[in-house]
């Protein structure tokens, strides 16, 4: 073997190896990719549950116009109020909420109106229009606390006067009449994140007397107190999650399938040889004695074996060594066990040599017929072209046919007689 053979093979060797190392390393971080995505898809499909605190409240306070009875702006709660004394109400709403995990998204919505309710002695309502005071709110939020605080300014007067009127003009009494000003709160309805939604809307109001001469306000909240708790969800996620594992695990399947496939494949003679020879180094060798030089066989019969195990057998059974000699070009390798009786016990690993292919000697193509001469064709002088000399001359008779070589007009004879009568100065020109 060449020592550009050698080359060859040993960076032939090298480019296979460097493959092999980058196939196996994708593999891998695919094979771990799926697994990953497949425990994060289990662990998010489980059922998980939020806990969360919630309260609220609402506060006001009566500002009192100006009078001689009173030095404070304003009356806090907790008192009673002469209804002509007012001057406007402010009422102050909050809402706060606090969770156990920040990893979760969710919506909140609240508003603020107010509700003028007229009820007979019954309680149903005979008149309850509603105001709105602030508009519907819808907040995106990922933290795990919400603090809502809101405070709106009651024109009271104004309410008052509306109901006082309304119950001139049909001369109703003995009715119950109530400004109710509230906050309603929808924190968990609206978040596509829990598996159900609430539907329970809070409300925190106040409540205010209208068309009384003395009046007593109260509040009201729907907040429930204590720890309560939801089944979260997480759809998106998981469908993402279990895509992406379907996605990895197809293509660690693909790869792998591919890896295995390229290393049989581009596996030559060579390398088969060279993994044969290092797998039985490896695994039997203590049971064998390389030499340097090639034994000299003649005069011993050679007994070929099958498998190196036949070879241990029969190094068992004549208690000889093994010896292996390998050829310089590494491509033959020779364990044999030399008898006492001129007997020699050979096991070969070969590079098997390519079969020669005979080069396919194609048909030479026939030549191609040359083609036929056309025949030449005779030119024959217009009239003006012929001598009158021409003319005198016979007509050959040949026993192959006639040739024609000269002919002549009686026409033309006759304009020629002219022309040489007439330019007998140009006697050398010819017609």
């Amino acid at each position: 073997m060449s020592e550009l053979e050698k080359l060859q093979r040993s960076m032939y060797q090298q480019r296979r190896n460097l493959l092999i190392m980058i196939q196996a390393i994708i593999a891998a971080v695919l094979i771990l990719a799926t697994l990953i995505t497949c425990i994060a898809c289990v662990i998010t499909s489980k059922e998980t549950y939020i806990r969360y605190t919630e309260k609220g409240g609402a506060d006001y306070k009566v500002y009192l116009g100006e009078n001689e009875f009173y030095t404070d702006k304003y009356l806090d709660s907790n008192h009673a109020y002469i209804a002509t004394l007012i001057d406007y109400i402010t009422a102050d709403f909050s809402y706060d909420m606090r969770m156990d995990s920040d990893n979760v998204n969710y919506k909140y919505s609240y508003k603020i109106d107010a509700q003028i309710l007229v009820k007979d002695k019954s309680g149903a309502a005979l008149y309850d229009p509603v105001y709105e005071i602030e508009p519907l709110r819808t907040v995106e939020n990922n933290n795990s606390t919400i603090s809502i605080n809101e405070s709106v300014k009651i024109d009271y007067h104004k309410y008052d006067q509306q109901v006082r009127s309304y119950l001139e003009e049909f001369e109703l009494k003995n009715t119950n009449n109530l400004l109710v000003v509230r906050m309603t709160v929808d924190v968990l309805g609206m978040s596509e994140s829990f598996v159900e939604d609430s539907e329970n809307s809070y409300v925190v109001d106040v409540q205010i007397p209208l068309s009384a001469t003395t009046l007593s306000i109260q509040t009201n909240a729907t907040v429930p107190s204590g720890e309560q708790t939801i089944l979260v969800k997480n759809d998106k996620a998981v469908t993402l999650l279990r895509l992406l594992s379907i996605i990895f695990a197809i293509a660690s399947v693909a790869l792998v399938a591919f890896f295995i496939c390229f290393i049989i494949l581009s596996r030559d003679k060579h390398i088969d040889y060279a993994r044969k020879v290092r797998k039985i180094l490896n695994n039997y060798k203590s049971y064998i004695q390389r030499i340097n030089n090639q034994f000299d066989a003649e005069g011993y019969q050679i007994l070929l074996v099958d498998t190196i195990r036949e070879m241990l057998e029969i190094r068992d059974t004549l208690q000889m060594p093994i010896l292996m000699y390998e050829n310089d070009d590494r491509t033959c390798a020779q364990f044999f066990i030399v008898s006492r009786s001129n007997i020699m016990y050979m096991y070969e690993i070969v590079v098997e040599e390519e079969p020669e292919v005979e080069p396919v000697v194609e048909p030479e193509p026939e030549p191609e017929p040359e083609p036929e001469p056309e025949p030449e064709i005779e030119y024959i002088p217009m009239e003006e072209e012929i001598n009158v000399e021409e003319i005198s001359d016979p007509v050959e008779v040949v026993d192959e046919g006639i040739e024609v070589t000269g002919v002549a007009w009686p026409e033309s004879i006759k304009k020629n007689k002219r022309r040489s009568t007439s330019c007998s100065n140009c006697s050398n020109r010819i017609f």
